[in-house]
């Protein structure tokens, strides 16, 4: 998972990106470089790894 530091977003990879036709199994590494949080618009760069295993957040991961 990737979260957008903007706005919380998080993408996983299992379901993909619908709104920008990303097919599930798609890996954040293997996105098109133009993708966007489909949220906020924020750009690849505003996301970091995000561990659900370790977040204290893990409703998010569900």
């Amino acid at each position: 998972m990737h979260r957008c530091d903007n706005c919380g977003y998080l993408y996983n990879p299992d379901l993909g990106d619908s709104s920008q036709s990303i097919a599930p199994g798609t890996l954040f590494e293997d996105l098109p470089k133009s993708w966007k949080c489909p949220r906020c618009g924020a750009s690849m760069k505003s996301f970091q790894k995000y561990n659900c295993e370790t977040s204290s957040n893990k409703k998010a991961c569900l």
